[in-house]
C-alpha cells in the first residue's frame, strides 16, 4: 500500500506510482552557511528532496507519481511530454517510465548550453524511442501535434510541461503534508519562510495549497509559512497569478476526489502566503546569475549538496539575500537530483 500524506489523510483512492522513497529528510544548515552570508543570527534547514530514489530523485518525481497513476490506470503505452533540452521533468519522466513500463517520448526546445544540457540530453535521448529538438519553444506545440499523429494507432498519455497541473500539483501538496508531518513529529520547528524554484509552476502552486491544508488540519502549522517562488523564466509563465490559479484548481481536483467540500480556500488565502521573486531572472531561462554561481561555490565550499545554475542555485542566491529574524526559521527546498545519472 502506498503511503503518501494526501492520499491517507483524505481517504483518496487515487491512482498513485510510489517513484520514490518518503519521507525525504530534513536537516539544518550549517550555522558557517550564515555567518558567511552575513545572516549569523538566522536558523535555517533543507528540505532534502534531491534524495528519494536510486532511480532520479528532485522535486519532479513528486509530480510524476499521480501522473503516472493515472496514466497507467489509463492503460497507457507511451508518454509523450515536452520542455527545454536540459529538462529536469522530461529526465524524470524517461527514467521513471522505464521503470513503469512506458516508452517515452519528448519534444524539446533549445535552451543556454551548460551543465543541465551536457548531463540531461544525453540520457534523455538514450532512454526515450524519440527527443524531437527544436529551436524555441514557441514549436512545442506543433511538434506535439506531429508526435500524436503519428504515435494514433497507440495509446498515448500526454504529460504537461514539469508536470504543472491540478494532478501533479496534488504531488506538491502532499510533499507540503510531509513536512507538516515531520514538524509535529519535532525534527523541526515549523518554517515561517520556505524558498522554491519557480519554473512551471507546480512545486509552488502544489507546496502553496498544501500549507493551507496543513494550516487547516493543525498539522505542524497553524498559519501557512510565507512561500516564496523564485522565478527562472520570465513574464507569464511564472506569474503570481498562474500560480495561484492552478493551486486553486488544484483545490477543485481535490475537493472532487475526496467529495469534501470544506476544502474550499476563501477567495484571496492561497495567494496570500505567495511572494514571487524576480531577483534571480537575470538573462532568462537557463542563464546563470553572478549571484547564483556565488551561492553554488558557497554551497560546495560547505560540502552541501551541489546546486544546478538552472534553478537551484538562483532560490540559494535569494534565500541566502534573506534577512532571517530572531525566532524566525527558513527552509530551503532542496529540488534538484542528486541521484548519479545512468551510464551511456
Amino acid at each position: 500500500m502506498i503511503d503518501r500524506p494526501l492520499l491517507r489523510r483524505f481517504e483518496l483512492r487515487l491512482p498513485w506510482c510510489a517513484l520514490a522513497t518518503y519521507p525525504t529528510p530534513t536537516e539544518r544548515l550549517p550555522s558557517s552557511l550564515l555567518e558567511r552570508a552575513g545572516r549569523p543570527a538566522g536558523v535555517a534547514f533543507t528540505k532534502r528532496d534531491d534524495l528519494g530514489s536510486s532511480v532520479y530523485a528532485g522535486n519532479k518525481v513528486r509530480a510524476l507519481e499521480p501522473l503516472l497513476g493515472r496514466a497507467r490506470a489509463r492503460g497507457a503505452e507511451l508518454l509523450l511530454t515536452s520542455g527545454a533540452s536540459g529538462s529536469n521533468h522530461v529526465l524524470a519522466t524517461v527514467l521513471h517510465g522505464k521503470t513503469q513500463g512506458f516508452r517515452s517520448r519528448a519534444v524539446l526546445f533549445r535552451q543556454p548550453a551548460g551543465a543541465s544540457v551536457d548531463e540531461n540530453l544525453p540520457v534523455i535521448r538514450a532512454g526515450s524511442e524519440r527527443a524531437l529538438l527544436l529551436p524555441h519553444w514557441s514549436l512545442i506545440p506543433a511538434g506535439l501535434a506531429l508526435e500524436l499523429h503519428q504515435q494514433r494507432h497507440r495509446s498515448v498519455e500526454i504529460l504537461p510541461p514539469g508536470g504543472a497541473s491540478p494532478l501533479g500539483a496534488l504531488g506538491h501538496a502532499s510533499a507540503a503534508l510531509e513536512l507538516a508531518e515531520q514538524v509535529e513529529a519535532g525534527e523541526l520547528p515549523a518554517p515561517s519562510t520556505v524558498f522554491v524554484g519557480l519554473g512551471s509552476g507546480g512545486t509552488a502552486a502544489g507546496l502553496l495549497l498544501g500549507f493551507w491544508l496543513a494550516a487547516q488540519l493543525r498539522v505542524g502549522f497553524v498559519e501557512p509559512p510565507r512561500l516564496v517562488a523564485v522565478r527562472v523564466v520570465p513574464g507569464p509563465l511564472a506569474s503570481r497569478a498562474r500560480v495561484v490559479g492552478l493551486a486553486e484548481r488544484a483545490a477543485h481536483l481535490l475537493r472532487e476526489l475526496s467529495g469534501r467540500d470544506d476544502l474550499r480556500p476563501p477567495g484571496g488565502a492561497l495567494g496570500r502566503h505567495l511572494v514571487v521573486d524576480g531577483s534571480e531572472l537575470g538573462g532568462g531561462y537557463g542563464h546563470a546569475t553572478p549571484a547564483g554561481r556565488a551561492a553554488a561555490r558557497l554551497w560546495q565550499e560547505e560540502r552541501l549538496p551541489p546546486l544546478d545554475l538552472t534553478y537551484t542555485a538562483k532560490v540559494a542566491a535569494a534565500f541566502l539575500r534573506h534577512r532571517i529574524a530572531p525566532g524566525e526559521v527558513a527552509l530551503f527546498w532542496s529540488t534538484k537530483s542528486t541521484t548519479p545519472l545512468p551510464a551511456l
